[in-house]
């Protein structure tokens, strides 16, 4: 799913909501289906985005960054790490809840209530601690790959809060006149190699090594936008 999901964004298809009831699986090929496009929006070069239906997602899977008021108003810019990061919170949410098609435990209850502030705290706090949570029977070899992207997606969070602080402080020597400023956001492309990455050092779960290798997953993104 998500090197098609790259491809789509390089080319300036924003899906903006990856969630649960938006994923399926081709019966035929086995492999993943992002649905539900008619709603995503198109980048354009030469003017402004153009926009579906308005809408900031489904709030359990959505990245914590668009967890905001701010977000909610449209101040907060949609980036490809937040769709990336909404694929894995469906990982969270379909391994500590359901078996099969059933959800049989209420794990993450509090990322339903609809609140942005009450789920982006309750993700915050899972995300602190992610070893406290157990699979369902099911999914507990898939549990132990998730851990690891979980573990990859903090180690993000926490190193742009690092470089956020260094923006205020590159922005503050430049109003002296003494540095340039900081580059916050790495661009699709890197933070897409840096998941790639991330995946390859979790091939020790057979399933994701023999799909990593179906799809290619194992070398360079041959995939741009031309």
């Amino acid at each position: 799913m998500p090197p098609g999901h790259f491809k789509l964004w390089e080319l300036g298809f924003e899906h903006g909501d990856p969630s649960l009831a938006n994923l399926m699986v081709d019966p035929g090929t086995g492999n993943g289906v992002l649905n539900d496009w008619d709603l995503s929006r198109r980048r354009v070069t030469d003017g402004p985005t153009r926009s579906g239906a308005e809408r900031t997602g489904t709030i359990p899977f959505m990245a914590i960054d668009l967890l905001s008021q701010d977000a909610l108003d449209r101040k907060v810019p949609r980036l490809y790490r937040h769709d990336l990061e909404g694929f894995i919170w469906v990982l969270v949410w379909v391994f500590l809840q359901y078996e099969g098609c059933k959800r049989v435990q209420d794990t993450l209850e509090e990322w339903r209530s609809g609140n942005l502030k009450n789920c982006r705290a309750a993700k915050l706090e899972f995300l602190s601690n992610p070893a406290s949570y157990h699979a369902v029977p099911s999914w507990r070899k898939e549990w132990d790959m998730t851990m690891g992207l979980l573990d990859w997606l903090e180690t993000e969070r926490s190193a742009r809060v690092a470089v956020k602080i260094a923006e205020r402080q590159a922005a503050r020597r430049q109003a002296a006149g003494q540095g340039d400023g900081v580059q916050l956001e790495p661009p699709p492309l890197e933070v897409h190699r840096k998941f790639l990455d991330q995946l390859k050092e979790l091939c020790g779960y057979e399933p994701l090594a023999r799909l990593m290798a179906r799809l290619g997953m194992n070398s360079e993104p041959p995939y741009h936008a031309h």
